[in-house]
């Protein structure tokens, strides 16, 4: 029952992120919203809004894909990272920046959780979270 529970989570994770990604993308590339306001106040526009736009876009497909769920996971983390630290640095979280950082904010959360769940994927990401990992089983240990 309780793989059946992880499987789901997993699966409305990976359908919620990349829908979020790609509403993202698809509004960065067609200039809706704040977002063109956004990257002037960063210097990036519209280079920056284009790049950013088709990196979301990479990621929500790659989430979509079975193996390549870690990818575009730590992809989207990165870029969710990028977007956190523009808000809180430079600018700000005020008025209509708030709906931008909050789903910025969710999405970081939500690709990291999809990261934890498909940690077993990828070694450096299974080494990063196998936090009960026992010294007798490490490879480095002397015999």
């Amino acid at each position: 029952m309780k793989s059946v529970a992880i499987a789901l989570l997993t699966f409305l994770l990976r359908i919620g992120l990349a829908a979020v990604f790609l509403f993202a993308a698809f509004s960065k590339f067609n200039g809706w919203g704040a977002s063109v306001d956004l990257f002037r106040q960063l210097d990036m526009e519209p280079v920056g809004r284009y790049l950013v736009a088709t990196l979301e876009g990479v990621s929500a497909l790659l989430i979509l894909f079975p193996l390549t769920v870690p990818t575009g996971a730590l992809l989207g983390w990165g870029l969710m990272t990028g977007a956190l630290l523009a808000h809180f640095t430079k600018v700000g979280v005020a008025g209509p920046m708030l709906p931008l950082a909050l789903t910025a904010l969710a999405a970081w959360i939500a690709s990291m959780l999809l990261l934890f769940l498909r940690r077993d994927q990828v070694g450096f990401i299974r080494h990063m979270f196998d936090c009960g990992k026992k010294e007798e089983d490490s490879p480095n240990r002397e015999p």
